[in-house]
């Protein structure tokens, strides 16, 4: 039993989405999850991906993917069923956005 929960547990990674100013809008595949700072969950496997946006009014829009293989997973590398999910995020991802330029028109 208690190897089962070791691998169900080494299947997830966390991750914290920060960015400044704070309180900018988290798309996650298209679907709005949430404002910064966000806590992000999942099981996927170590060539998982996801599309992510980051958007604040006043501030030009972020896009990246958000690879689970950023670092190794101890964990998942000790339970062998486990193995699939031996990479995770890293515990943090940071974004800092930058000011719209103002238009001519709006000058």
């Amino acid at each position: 039993m208690t190897v089962l929960m070791m691998n169900i547990v080494a299947c997830t990674s966390t991750t914290v989405i920060r960015s400044y100013p704070i309180g900018a809008k988290i798309y996650m595949d298209n679907k709005l999850v949430g404002k910064t700072p966000y806590e992000h969950t999942d099981r996927k496997w170590f060539l998982g991906k996801q599309r992510i946006r980051i958007e604040k009014k006043d501030y030009e829009t972020i896009s990246d993917t958000l690879y689970r293989s950023q670092e190794w997973d101890i964990g998942a590398i000790l339970g062998i069923l486990s193995l699939p999910w031996c990479r995770k995020y890293k515990s943090e991802q940071f974004y800092e956005l930058k000011k719209q330029k103002l238009s001519q028109n709006e000058n």
